[in-house]
């Protein structure tokens, strides 16, 4: 890892680690970041920078393309496909992602077929939801995977489903509620008994997905989300795990949870 000194800030320019995906990155402070983006005229940094690093980080953002993460891709469909046969993204609803490194996602792009996703159907977006091939549009909702990646580094993985038993019980519960009693609570992290009292944060619907991410955070740091997903009224579902793997485990006990408890409600009890 090379030490450069740009404009009065000190920068690690990793030339010589590369990740374990074989890619050279700059996961440092969001200054160093800034380099791997277009200069406007008012970015004193990015617009001070020499055109040798300047060229050698854009090279490196162009580089980035989902073959490049055949692992990440292969998982990530593999649980597309899956939750699309369960009927929990109709419609090409839903979307998908996974960390690949400090400050970019492997995302589903807008508008397609979740049970038959391929590797071709996904894309590399940043944190600012800013696409890499700017010929491919990222889902409406990015705002939110790129908000909980940056308000937990340990977020490896964010997965977004529609399914019919989550959307009407968002509808019928209020801003929060509360699930008892179930042994597939165990199912979600840090829960060990069927005893825990766990609170599910029920958030009103937003076109505006910006104001909707930003209401998340504030939830976040206010202490309000105490469980690894929430739900978006008439919505759906958001649950994220250190990884895919934790990810889809969440989004499954969620979703047995959430339907066990719809056909308590249906049946009368309290």
């Amino acid at each position: 890892m090379t030490v450069q000194h740009i404009s009065g800030i000190t920068t690690a320019c990793p030339v010589a680690n590369p990740d374990r995906h074989g890619m050279t990155h700059i996961p440092v402070a969001a200054a160093a970041r800034r380099t791997c983006r277009a200069p406007a005229a008012t970015d004193f940094f990015t617009a001070s920078l020499p055109t040798d690093l300047y060229s050698f980080c854009m090279a490196k953002r162009h580089d980035m393309t989902p073959d490049k993460y055949p692992g990440d891709a292969e998982v990530l469909c593999d649980i597309c496909q899956l939750f699309g046969e369960r009927g929990w993204c109709r419609a090409t609803s839903g979307n998908f992602s996974v960390r690949i490194d400090d400050t970019h996602c492997l995302i589903t792009q807008s508008g397609r077929e979740k049970s038959k996703l391929t590797p071709d159907d996904l894309m590399i977006c940043d944190f600012h939801g800013q696409a890499i091939d700017a010929q491919q549009r990222p889902s409406a909702e990015t705002p939110i995977h790129t908000c909980l990646y940056k308000l937990d580094a340990g977020i490896g993985a964010v997965l977004h489903t529609h399914s019919v038993a989550a959307t009407v019980l968002s509808r019928a519960m209020g801003e929060d509620f509360e699930l008892t009693g179930f042994e597939m609570q165990k199912a979600l992290r840090a829960t060990s008994s069927h005893e825990a009292v766990l609170t599910i944060r029920n958030f009103d619907n937003d076109q505006d997905m910006v104001a909707l991410a930003a209401r998340i955070g504030k939830a976040w740091t206010g202490g309000l989300l105490n469980v690894p997903g929430f739900l978006i009224k008439g919505h759906g579902l958001y649950a994220w795990g250190k990884d895919a793997a934790e990810a889809r485990r969440h989004v499954e006990g969620f979703e047995f949870l959430f339907e066990c408890l719809w056909q308590e409600l249906l049946a009368g009890q309290p």
